[in-house]
Formats: structure tokens, C-alpha cells, sequence
């Protein structure tokens, strides 16, 4: 039974799916019952996120979930999610703004800290594979804990048909494996 503040998310891999090789979305049509009318996709919140709060803070935070009416933000420090809780109102209403579906959703918004996703969120390129630099990973590839994360990626994102999306979700998931060992 819903309290008719949850919002029906996406299956990632349908999500993934959806989305051209230019970057653009592809609408999808369905049978799966999961998906209704008021159903939203909430890597459009993600991809939206900066336009929403701003650039600055956008390089600082991200939106992490949205479940039962409480919007989860993930920030780089302390400092930032502290800072924001004072402006809870005011993103829930620029939210609701860019996204007429989510008005009266979000009841509260929460925060979690963890800087190492930033410096990694950093570290990695959005350009195009052909230009991109030959990067030298700091992994032997042929360690067993490379060879096993490698391994586990390919068993968990084989169902990923975009093979430029499906391979850069696979080296992220293999790198921070290997870091949090």
C-alpha cells in the first residue's frame, strides 16, 4: 500500500537501455506493471541536478535516492550537507519546479557524506572514447583480485545492451573494488 508520496523508479538496466549512443533518450513502451503513468526517471533528476541547485554546489553534491518522500543527496563533506539542510525548502521547491511530477513528493530531504566518490566522479572523462588519452591503470590486470572483480562485473552487467555504457559501468565497478579491498 502506498501513502501516494512513492514515486515508481526504473530498473537501471531499462534505463540504461534507453538511452541512445548520442547521449539522447529513447521513450520505451512497456507492459511491465512497475511502470505507471506517475512513474519518475530519476537519472533525469541526476542529469538536471546542476541546472536545479546550481553549478557550484552541483560539483559538491548529488542525488543519491528518492524513497517514501525522503530525497537523498550525496555530498562531498560534511561542510556542504550541513550548509544545504538549511536550504531544504528551497531545493524541495526548485525540484518540484523542474519536475511538476515530484510536487508534494518530497517531504524531507537527507544527506550522506563521502568524499572518495567525488575524486573519483572527477578523475573520470565524459568524452567520447576516441578522445580520450590512453589511460595506464594503476592495477596489474593480471592480479587474481583484478581477474575476480572483472569477472563479477561481467556476471552482474551482462544484461546492459549499450557496450560503450555497459564497459565504463563494468571499469568503474572493477576500480572501486579494487580500491575498497
Amino acid at each position: 500500500m502506498t501513502n501516494g508520496k512513492d514515486i515508481v523508479l526504473k530498473h537501471f538496466g531499462d534505463i540504461v537501455s534507453s538511452f541512445g549512443k548520442d547521449g539522447t533518450t529513447t521513450q520505451k513502451k512497456t507492459n511491465n506493471s512497475h511502470f505507471q503513468k506517475d512513474s519518475f526517471d530519476f537519472f533525469q533528476l541526476v542529469k538536471n541536478w546542476s541546472k536545479i541547485i546550481g553549478n557550484q554546489i552541483a560539483k559538491e553534491t548529488i542525488p543519491l535516492k528518492l524513497q517514501r518522500g525522503n530525497l537523498t543527496i550525496l555530498a562531498r563533506h560534511a561542510i556542504y550537507a550541513q550548509q544545504l539542510s538549511f536550504l531544504e525548502t528551497q531545493m524541495i521547491d526548485a525540484i518540484s519546479k523542474e519536475f511538476k511530477q515530484l510536487k508534494g513528493k518530497i517531504d524531507r530531504v537527507t544527506f550522506q557524506v563521502n568524499g572518495s566518490f567525488f575524486s573519483i566522479k572527477q578523475s573520470s572523462s565524459l568524452l567520447p572514447p576516441e578522445a580520450e588519452p590512453k589511460s595506464t591503470s594503476k592495477f596489474n590486470k593480471y592480479s587474481p583480485e583484478y581477474k575476480e572483480a572483472k569477472r563479477r562485473s561481467d556476471e552482474i552487467f551482462c544484461d546492459i545492451n549499450d557496450e560503450q555504457i555497459r564497459d565504463s559501468i563494468k571499469s568503474i565497478f572493477v576500480q572501486m573494488t579494487l580500491e575498497n579491498r
